[in-house]
């Protein structure tokens, strides 16, 4: 089983000195500090690089034809309510009238 372990920048929090400086942490330990955010950021890709991370890509989710969705959302509300009339049609055989007058 592959061991799990997170890596963080971070810069603040409980788990690091509170002196302004971002640090970069691998299993709880810090690797890489500095005062300047695009640093660390460049440091952290290069830190993932050398681990071997490679993150599997996501598939990108179809677009949702909007028009064909709503077009069919019509479709099905306005048979609904066809089949629901006349399934109760058969209370208005006399022409709808409320009986004999």
């Amino acid at each position: 089983m592959t061991e799990y372990y997170k890596q963080t920048i971070e810069r603040g929090t409980d788990t690091v000195p509170k002196d302004g400086k971002f640090y970069i942490l691998y299993k709880k330990s810090i690797v890489f500090s500095s005062k300047s955010l695009p640093e660390t950021r460049k440091r952290f890709k290069q830190i993932l690089l050398e681990l071997g991370y490679n993150p599997k890509k996501r598939k990108k989710l179809k677009d949702i034809n909007v028009k064909n969705f709503i077009e069919k959302e019509r479709e099905s509300t306005f048979f609904h309510y066809y089949y629901k009339f006349w399934d109760r049609s058969h209370k208005f055989k006399k022409g709808g009238r409320l009986g004999k007058r």
